[in-house]
């Protein structure tokens, strides 16, 4: 979920990849660069808060959307997240 304008907006996105420190989501419309919000990887069991740092360029990553950076991942879920990507995911 995030605020836009000062109102809620959920948001369903797709992963197209995912690093210790942010990741890129396929999403329309993107949410603005430098909105905050939270975030729920349910597939690899790991939630938190992100800044979008920047929109997708559909050329290069072939994906429209936007980037996050992490802010806040708590602990236990930076770990989690750490296992699963050196596994492979």
């Amino acid at each position: 979920a995030a605020v836009v304008d000062g109102a809620p907006v959920a948001v369903a996105a797709r992963t197209v990849n995912v690093s210790l420190s942010g990741m890129l989501v396929e999403s329309t419309p993107a949410l603005p660069v430098a909105c905050r919000c939270r975030f729920d990887l349910p597939g690899l069991g790991v939630g938190g808060e992100a800044d979008v740092v920047r929109h997708a360029r559909p050329l290069r990553e072939h994906t429209a959307g936007f980037a996050l950076r992490f802010l806040s991942l708590a602990g236990r879920d930076r770990l989690q997240l750490a296992a699963r990507l050196h596994d492979g995911g």
